[in-house]
């Protein structure tokens, strides 16, 4: 069979190559910090992104996935350099610059990789007209995009537009925390990633849930990171509220739960247990492999997460490690 991991980010060559030349990029002062982490400054901010080195390459990251039994991944950019806080025409020239590299990677190695486009999301027409350009393309087959933009849920009518066209395209949206809001409670102990980031996705269900935007979109191929959060384990939860709370069910026509098994969610639950109760919710098909590559909070070894889960049958494991994702995706792989 064929392994494919859904959750894999990569930093734009180019942007690489300028940081070991001492360039900058796309109007960015970028290099490298004393421990070998690329470095990217824009003026108002800066961003380490610390599972990036000098050393690393397409070369190291497919010696990974050989070693790991992963034979295709879907490529996104790092979180990190989303930057739905730009303005919109810089954020329009840096979708394009790292969707081109992205382009690159893909079709010099088009048996091992697959895009998911970066979009301008401050834009959103822009955003759909980047969309539509790369799905034509062999091999992209959907966009990564944030669990929020710059503060903005996904049930705003302002994004819909993108949604309605990532349906008729066909076209998997891939939903990875951006940045986390500010939370002096998470500052201790990596809990603005343990709590934070999957506290970010369950948001981001919420907001399409709760909000009515699963009603009009009932094709919509929607994948989340993180096993979508805390959404399984709470979903119980949404459904009293949804039935005695009447706020929660001014736009949505169904439990949360029935939403739930319209979605695609990774495996990345580090737990057994958690993986289970998570396919036990919403169907062993709406479950696909991800590793999260090359960051450390995502398990080295995704194929051998999944084949060590004993509660799994081998039917499900099968699922989960590629055949979901060939299935959903058939007409562009």
């Amino acid at each position: 069979m064929t392994t494919v991991d859904v959750h894999a980010h990569f930093v734009p060559p180019s942007l690489a190559v300028a940081a070991a030349n001492g360039n900058r990029w796309q109007g960015f002062d970028v290099g490298f910090t004393p421990r070998g982490s690329i470095h990217v400054d824009d003026g108002t901010r800066s961003y380490t992104l610390p599972q990036w080195s000098s050393t690393d390459s397409i070369e190291h990251r497919l010696q990974r996935m050989d070693a790991a039994g992963v034979d295709v991944q879907a490529l996104s950019v790092t979180w990190r350099l989303y930057m739905y806080d730009a303005p919109s025409a810089k954020a329009i020239d840096n979708a394009a610059r790292i969707n081109a590299d992205l382009a690159a990677i893909v079709s010099e190695h088009p048996d091992r990789f697959w895009g998911l486009v970066q979009l301008p999301l401050q834009d959103p027409a822009a955003s759909i007209r980047e969309l539509e350009r790369w799905m034509s393309v062999d091999g992209f087959v959907g966009a990564a995009v944030g669990t929020d933009v710059d503060g903005v849920e996904w049930d705003d009518p302002s994004l819909l537009g993108v949604l309605e066209a990532a349906e008729s395209l066909g076209a998997l949206v891939f939903f990875h925390p951006a940045d986390r809001r500010p939370d002096p409670r998470l500052a201790r102990f990596h809990l603005r990633n343990l709590i934070g980031n999957p506290l970010e996705t369950t948001i981001a269900i919420a907001a399409l849930v709760f909000g009515g935007a699963l009603d009009r979109l009932p094709n919509a191929r929607f994948c989340f990171a993180h096993a979508g959060g805390f959404a399984a384990l709470g979903v119980g939860r949404f459904d009293h509220g949804y039935r005695v709370r009447p706020e929660a069910r001014e736009f949505a026509q169904l439990v949360p739960s029935e939403y739930l098994r319209r979605l695609y969610f990774d495996s990345i639950t580090h737990s057994d247990l958690a993986l289970r109760h998570l396919v036990d919710l919403v169907g062993a098909d709406r479950v696909v492999m991800g590793s999260d590559d090359p960051a450390d909070m995502g398990p080295s070894n995704p194929v051998a997460f999944v084949e060590g889960c004993s509660s799994l049958t081998c039917e499900e494991r099968r699922l989960i490690e590629g055949d979901n994702l060939l299935a959903l995706l058939s007409q562009k792989v």
